[in-house]
């Protein structure tokens, strides 16, 4: 008697993938039904059918994709997975290597459909890598077209991609959607503007002031933050602008484009409105506060934030406005400025006043190249043949004087001013030009209190800035550089 040994089957998974829903020639069914026929024509059990909708190949790579995962799971007990097309699996070639060496790692190959591929055979396997290569080329080119009809889309005035904050889209006349200037909301950045520019208003105000209104609603969050107010009032769209691939859209001459109709207010109402922002050196400034003693010299624990001034509940205090800190800590205002003063002249009193040397280069350079930005703005903006000329002369003027200015070195050396801190300090008109002087010699950390217990100086660790920049201008004089 003879036994006779079980024949295993052969086991087949297809895989099946679109980037949009509306590619009929290639719809997930379609797709499956032909890799079904081939695997069974061959003798094949299809056991898995997978698919990944709306996914493209050029942004996720195979393993990133739910539908792939599956296949891999399953790739112990499969002998072929079958795509329709090699494209359908990966458009780079080298996400469609690594895929190839995932399965054979398990005994499993690739068969293609409509390309007429079987990887089992060394032939199939080279023919495949050529044809992904040709797959990763066509992606590119892809690429190439969209960015090309992107750009052709803004140039005509219509609408391509998410609108900017101050923008809706509405259908245009000659089809397709363009861009509008929502009224209401022009109205309340032109408001803001103004108010920015006459130093009535920061930051935070204007948060408040936007979440109170529902039609002056973030885009993808439920309430204002400083630095998304901050982005959107820096925002060359404001004026206008038209941002496409990580740069602004300019015409043959060079010039950005600015149609007035995208406008929410006038450029120079925005660089004026720049101009004022830029005189913001701390958050109290961007709030409309006047500046504390401790400004960015008291610093929380857990975050490394700076802390500030509320002055809501009975005994004003610094505290710790970051939502994302996971410890926050507060404390009193009058207390820690008391203790802290009364420190810094017993310590540094005695000490010759110092200022930061940056030299004479690095001023000109840091000048230069604030009037080369203003001058490009101008530029974007100006409509005079012979201003443009004017301006381009005056540009390219500054631009060869900012190269022939030596570079600076890394460290700034001090220069000593002779006279003692406790003087520097007595000549102080007020708090702001004391935290000037204060915030070049000490960095204090807050550490959690005890709940109901009056100030404890234990809470706060001194760092002596003075100390370490003698420390660095000493290595630097030695010869080390950093």
């Amino acid at each position: 008697m003879y036994s006779t040994d079980m024949v295993r089957q052969p086991v087949a998974a297809t895989y099946s993938r679109i980037s949009l829903e509306g590619e009929a020639s290639q719809a997930i069914e379609r797709q499956q039904e032909l890799c079904r026929r081939w695997a069974e024509d061959r003798g094949y059990t299809v056991v898995l059918d997978a698919e990944d909708r709306s996914v493209s190949a050029s942004r996720f790579a195979p393993d990133k994709r739910p539908g792939w995962q599956q296949i891999l799971a399953a790739a112990d007990r499969l002998d072929i997975v079958v795509v329709w097309k090699i494209d359908r699996l990966a458009r780079r070639t080298i996400d469609f290597l690594n895929v190839h060496q995932q399965l054979q790692q398990h005994g499993c190959e690739i068969a293609a459909v409509a390309d007429n591929i079987d990887m089992s055979s060394p032939t199939g396997r080279g023919f495949a890598t050529i044809l992904a290569v040709f797959g990763e080329i066509e992606a590119a080119s892809i690429g190439v077209r969209q960015a090309a009809a992107r750009d052709h889309a803004l140039r005509s005035g219509r609408a391509a991609g998410m609108p900017p904050w101050h923008l809706r889209t509405v259908p245009a006349d000659t089809g397709g959607k363009r861009y509008e200037v929502i009224p209401e909301r022009a109205a309340a950045l032109n408001d803001a503007a103004d108010r920015i520019i006459g130093g009535t208003v920061g930051l935070r105000q204007l948060c408040r002031e936007f979440d109170r209104d529902p039609a002056l609603k973030p885009t993808r969050t439920d309430r204002w933050q400083a630095s998304t107010m901050r982005k959107l009032l820096r925002s060359p769209t404001l004026y206008g602008a038209i941002p496409n691939a990580g740069a602004l859209l300019r015409g043959e001459d060079g010039l950005i484009l600015a149609p007035p109709e995208r406008a929410a207010m006038p450029y120079t109402r925005w660089q004026q409105m720049q101009d004022a922002m830029n005189g913001w050196t701390t958050a109290y400034q961007q709030r409309g506060d006047e500046r504390p003693i401790l400004a960015n010299v008291l610093h929380c624990h857990a975050c490394s934030e700076p802390l500030y001034v509320n002055r809501s509940g009975k005994v004003p205090r610094y505290v710790c406005v970051n939502t994302d800190c996971p410890h926050p800590v507060a404390i009193s205002q009058n207390a820690v400025e008391q203790h802290l003063e009364t420190y810094f002249l017993h310590t540094f009193g005695d000490y010759p006043d110092w200022v930061p040397d940056t030299g004479t280069d690095s001023a000109d350079a840091e000048q230069i190249k604030a009037t080369i930005t203003n001058l490009s703005a101008r530029i974007a903006a100006a409509t005079d043949k012979d201003e443009l000329l004017s301006l381009f002369d005056e540009r390219e003027t500054l631009q060869n004087e900012l190269q022939r200015l030596p570079s600076t070195s890394r460290l700034i050396p001090l220069r000593g001013t002779h006279r003692p801190v406790k003087d520097a300090w007595a000549a102080c008109r007020d708090d702001a030009e004391r935290n000037a002087l204060m915030r070049q010699y000490l960095h204090v950390t807050v550490h959690p209190g005890q709940r109901g217990k009056r100030f404890d100086p234990d809470r706060l660790t001194v760092r002596d800035l003075h100390a370490e920049a003698e420390e660095l201008q000493t290595r630097w004089d030695a010869g080390e550089r950093f």
